[in-house]
């Protein structure tokens, strides 16, 4: 009997065993650690069905059905030995069509790109370096790395960084509502049959610059927030957006900056304290691409409903409205109106006559982010996740109801060094007249194959150290190179286009 005990005993420590082995973290938290830390092996296909569909010009849908099938996505990664490799290949009928590659280590990265010099030549840089500097030589000089990275890493960081950086910007919120109350007005009236009171703040676009300073001041003499941002920035990031001696420079550009009219605050709420609407409408400077901007919430029946309407500088006007819900469902519109240019120049048309194109539709958006499932018989554990978008146009807006399906399907065994499958199916689907396009993805990751090292490449150029004349005048020869490599690739795929008859 005892012997018996203890062999269910076991039993049931080891299916515990079994059950937390397979849960240290999420199976698609492991899959991105072996894909970054051992390999990768991928591969998407692509399909068309139907005839027709009002969405793609008839010529275009029967060229992508035919090209469909001919055309493969390939990708790998392995990491060895502190050196990775990253490769994408374009395949079309089982050959080559172009390779881009990726190489990197402790200190340094590199790219070699059919599309940019050809297989073997690599341009490289020093890890870390902010690549957006190639697109900003080509619209400015500046040297300041973009702040849209830096965003992104604050984004990322862990759930107690960003606790900790709320405790810092509670101070910050209590100085900018005390200076808000300094503009409020207040009043009270009635709208479709609900009493309200209102809080409105107008506030100058002068006086607005102004508090920014004021807020800069207090930034770059908290010690305790810049030490807290510096744990997720750059040193290059840091040295750009952190150091006190940046202030001046900040106010120089605020100074700078056109800005015009006034900022309209709007927070109304019925006579039990609910609130009705809270609204923010901006200005923007004629140089700027938009004219002006109104974001605003109110309560949908148990959801709130996010808003935002305004104007572009040429007179195309919007309105995008979201309801998202606790399930992960979203819902709303899209309301975009587009002044038609005449097509004629020779003569004047008078703005009443212009027809104004429309795109409006509403949306619904689903995501199923699915739970993990161990299956002890097979010693597998999976998840599922799913998302569907569907678009039903508004009257007026030519188009026919789409959605826009995907499924992602993770497997692997419960053991840490079990290989994990990533298979994913993204579908675009006509409604109307069932005409679809599809991508599959088929992947796992794999053990460590052979990488080639940054150490061995001869010749290589290092682009972190170009100035930034340099860096436009790469960005324009890697653009010549493209439109070779795109010229190379139309005949091998339409050969009936550029086939010449002997008759002729």
């Amino acid at each position: 009997m005892k012997r018996l005990l203890a062999l269910i005993l076991a039993a049931l420590m080891l299916f515990g065993a079994a059950s937390a082995f397979a849960a240290d973290y999420p199976i698609e938290e492991k899959f991105y650690r072996q894909m970054l830390e051992s390999a990768y092996r991928g591969t998407i296909t692509f399909s068309v069905s139907g005839t027709q569909t009002q969405a793609i010009p008839p010529a275009t849908f029967l060229m992508l059905k035919s090209l469909a099938p001919r055309l493969t996505l390939e990708g790998d990664h392995s990491f060895m030995r502190g050196d990775g490799q990253a490769t994408l290949r374009l395949m079309l009928d089982g050959q080559s069509a172009g390779e881009t590659s990726f190489l990197y280590n402790d200190s340094l990265m590199g790219i070699a790109s059919d599309l940019l010099a050809g297989q073997g030549v690599y341009y490289t840089a020093a890890q870390g370096w902010d690549a957006a500097k190639l697109l900003s030589a080509l619209q400015s000089d500046s040297a300041w790395p973009a702040l849209w990275p830096a965003l992104l890493l604050g984004q990322s960081a862990p759930q107690a960084w960003h606790e900790k950086l709320q405790e810092h910007l509670i101070s910050y919120e209590t100085k900018l509502g005390v200076w808000m109350n300094g503009y409020a007005e207040l009043s009270s009236g009635v709208e479709d049959g609900v009493g309200y009171s209102q809080l409105q703040c107008t506030i100058p676009a002068q006086a607005l610059k102004a508090q920014i300073k004021q807020l800069l001041i207090d930034f770059y003499e908290d010690q305790e927030l810049l030490t807290h941002l510096k744990e997720v920035l750059t040193a290059q990031q840091a040295a750009a957006y952190l150091q006190p001696a940046m202030q001046e420079i900040f106010f120089s550009l605020l100074d700078q900056l056109p800005m015009e009219g006034n900022i309209e605050i709007i927070r109304r709420y019925d006579t039990y304290g609910k609130a009705l609407i809270d609204s923010i409408s901006l200005p923007f400077p004629e140089g700027h691409a938009m004219k002006n901007l109104t974001i605003s919430v109110t309560p949908e029946e148990t959801e709130q409903k996010w808003s935002f309407v305004g104007q572009l500088q040429d007179g195309t006007d919007f309105d995008i409205s979201c309801i998202p819900s606790e399930e992960m469902i979203y819902t709303g519109s899209f309301n975009l109106v587009l002044p038609e240019k005449a097509e004629d120049d020779s003569f004047v048309v008078e703005e009443a006559a212009i027809a104004r194109q429309i795109i409006a539709f509403d949306y619904n958006l689903i995501w199923e982010p699915g739970e993990e499932i161990y299956t002890l018989a097979t010693d597998r554990c999976t998840r599922t996740l799913q998302g569907s978008l569907v678009i039903k146009p508004r009257e007026g807006y030519d188009a026919p109801t789409q959605s826009l399906s995907l499924t992602v399907d993770f497997a692997s065994g419960s053991s840490q060094r079990s290989a994990t499958q990533l298979n994913a199916t993204l579908v675009w689907r006509d409604l109307d007249s069932d005409a679809s396009i599809t991508a599959a993805l088929s992947s796992k990751t794999a053990a460590p194959f052979a990488v080639s090292s940054l150490d061995n490449v001869n010749g290589a150029m290092r682009i972190d150290l170009m100035e930034a004349q340099g860096h436009k005048a790469l960005m324009e020869y890697w653009s010549q190179r493209a439109n070779a490599w795109l010229e190379e690739l139309l005949p091998r795929l339409m050969p009936a286009l550029f086939t010449v008859s002997p008759n002729l």
